[in-house]
């Protein structure tokens, strides 16, 4: 289920659905408590939705999918950072690590709002340009803020 279907969206224009700032910690509890894909051991989402989704502005809103975004996000970063910590040597703990990930593209919302294709081919392109590998680029580019408690991501 998709975040829209879990919590009705406060506003509707062009056809396309929107949080309110006051609905978007009960999004999220109800997006991180239903989510389809385990996080690691010893990892666990944020209690209270990212900050990006309270900026201290007035009204903000949130298009229906981007929760879901995150959590997708934050749950793809556990699995980066569990598999920097796991020994280079534990080659059947890195294999596990990379078929939790692998799941990314069909997790709710990704889908249907992030170009895949892209994502990687950006990763791919930072990791050649740095030298470093793919999951460690991804890490840099896309889990800053990013702890086991639940960061800012």
């Amino acid at each position: 289920m998709t975040d829209s279907q879990r919590v009705q969206p406060a506003q509707s224009v062009g056809g396309r659905e929107y949080f309110s700032e006051s609905q978007i910690d009960k999004v999220w509890t109800e997006v991180t408590k239903h989510f389809p894909e385990p996080l690691p051991s010893g990892y666990a989402f944020p209690t209270t939705a990212p900050a990006f989704f309270h900026p201290g502005t007035p009204h903000p809103m949130f298009q229906a999918g981007l929760p879901d975004e995150f959590a997708a996000q934050f749950w793809r970063c556990a699995w980066l950072a569990k598999a920097s910590t796991d020994a280079p040597t534990n080659t059947a703990a890195e294999n596990s690590d990379h078929s939790e990930m692998a799941r990314f593209a069909s997790l709710p919302s990704v889908s249907a709002n992030l170009n895949v294709s892209a994502y990687n081919q950006l990763t791919a392109s930072y990791a050649k340009a740095k030298s470093v590998s793919a999951d460690q680029a991804e890490y840099a580019l896309q889990c800053s803020g990013f702890t086991t408690a639940g960061g800012t991501k």
